[in-house]
């Protein structure tokens, strides 16, 4: 184990504490939000502490495996900047963003939106807004120059590390994308200076990742702008967000090296988080429990049939009955692993597709083909 050095030059407002549980923690998840409030609470007002990694997975109940998984969440999400020297870990406690600025984020808001539905997302905004004066009171606008004079304003050279949110500043994502080559090949008009800005950059780097972008979907987009509105950022998120409802689908979720022991591992609920349409996640949800509760077999196989058949109906689950029928056929023919059931849905979908593709000549719109995979099984047990 590990000797741990706890570190938190910050101090958390009532706001701060409601942003992390409220915004923070759907994205993170508990064992991270468990570990920054452990971290904030144990060097409150103190310099740093020094603890073994043992002790602090005792008071937290988690596995090592857990710690580092929950530190990499909390350094993804601009929480905890980590430090490592031979066998000593630093970890140095940043402040949340504020509502407004995390809502705002070009990967944050868009994550939770994706993460929590649209409806949910609404409740929790709702839970951070400003309560406006009575009507009545007008506010009295006081500038800054209004009171003072001043010749000449030059901006301070500091070259001392100051306070930045309690760690040291960096981006959030590693720049791949070639963005002078990109500006380069816009049409003359819309090569604005604008562009060039710090700031739209990393918004424009920003909607490349997560909306996975190509050259020409942000031609598109930058041109369907006037090109005075490339000043403003506004413009270009909800010119952006409206091309991407018009032509793609949005998944966010963690790098993950998928194989055959990974079915069994990951629970039912992730799968339907991933793979399910938001708005459907609920009924989905309901559907699987009782999927599970009924039938006693491998959990591997009962994902690998969650993810074939959501993907196939476009991340909507059908009703328990549907489901019950293609497991039930599975293993009557020896299905009883993870590894079985990605061997038949590998079959499925050869036998379906070489029979969807002769149709296809004669007719436009094809039925699903698992409703017709569903009505030979149907046929079959009613010729027993």
């Amino acid at each position: 184990m590990k000797h741990i050095k706890l570190f938190s030059p910050i101090d958390l407002s009532g706001h701060d504490h409601k942003v992390l549980s409220l915004l923070y923690r759907p994205l993170i998840g508990t064992v991270a939000f468990s570990l920054y409030q452990f971290i904030f609470s144990y060097t409150y007002q103190k310099e740093s502490v020094d603890m073994d990694q043992a002790l602090i997975l005792n008071m937290l109940v988690i596995t090592e495996k857990e710690f580092n998984e929950a530190c990499n969440h909390l350094s993804a999400y601009a929480l905890l900047d980590v430090f490592e020297k031979q066998e000593e870990i630093l970890l140095q406690l940043k402040k949340p963003m504020t509502a407004k600025q995390f809502l705002n984020d070009t990967i944050f808001g868009i994550t939770l939106e994706q993460k929590v539905g649209k409806q949910t997302l609404t409740f929790l905004i709702e839970q951070f807004k400003v309560m406006q004066p009575s009507i009545g009171y007008v506010r009295k606008d006081v500038q800054f120059n209004d009171v003072f004079e001043i010749d000449q304003i030059k901006r301070l050279s500091i070259h001392e590390p100051l306070f930045e949110n309690g760690g040291i500043h960096h981006p959030l994502l590693k720049s791949t994308f070639p963005y002078e080559g990109w500006v380069d090949q816009l049409p003359s008009a819309y090569k604005k200076p604008s562009l060039l800005k710090s700031s739209i950059r990393q918004l424009i780097e920003n909607l490349v990742y997560i909306y996975q972008f190509t050259y020409e979907d942000l031609n598109a987009i930058i041109t369907s702008l006037e090109p005075t509105q490339l000043v403003k950022k506004e413009a270009i998120q909800l010119a952006s967000k409206r091309y991407f409802e018009k032509h793609q689908v949005l998944t966010i979720d963690e790098k993950k090296q998928q194989s055959s022991n990974d079915f069994i591992q990951v629970s039912p609920t992730y799968i339907v988080q991933k793979y399910a349409k938001v708005d459907a996640q609920g009924a989905a949800l309901d559907t699987v429990t009782s999927l599970v509760e009924r039938n006693h077999v491998d959990m591997g196989v009962i994902n690998v049939l969650l993810i074939f058949v959501l993907k196939r109906k476009d991340g909507i689950l059908p009703h328990l009955h549907y489901l019950e029928k293609i497991l039930n056929d599975w293993l009557s023919k020896g299905v009883s692993t993870s590894e079985d059931a990605i061997e038949m849905t590998t079959k499925l979908e050869s036998t379906y597709q070489k029979k969807t593709y002769k149709k296809a000549v004669r007719v436009s719109v094809e039925p699903d083909w698992l409703d017709s995979y569903l009505e030979q099984l149907k046929k079959e047990e009613e010729a027993l």
